[in-house]
């Protein structure tokens, strides 16, 4: 986890505001298994609004796709996006 973000009150403010709208275009029943414990997406919408310790791993996990799309890593593997 990127500590760092999470101590800049503004960088934190924005990465939840970002996941917090990813969150709410996600359809009604989605749910998320992190670990043993599956989430709700009212749960985690719970959580990040709440800024804890899995709202904060929610952030990253989101943080880390975007950075990944926006550098082109998401793609390197030819069996991770399909055309078809």
């Amino acid at each position: 986890m990127n500590e760092q973000i999470f101590q800049d009150k503004n960088l934190l403010e924005q990465l939840k505001r970002l996941t917090l709208e990813r969150l709410k275009a996600m359809p009604e029943n989605t749910e998320l298994a992190i670990g043993s414990d599956s989430y709700s997406k009212s749960d985690l919408i719970t959580h990040v609004t709440a800024t804890d310790e899995l709202g904060k791993e929610i952030m990253s996990i989101q943080l880390e796709f975007l950075q990944d799309l926006a550098s082109g890593e998401i793609y390197k593997d030819e069996n991770s996006y399909h055309t078809s």
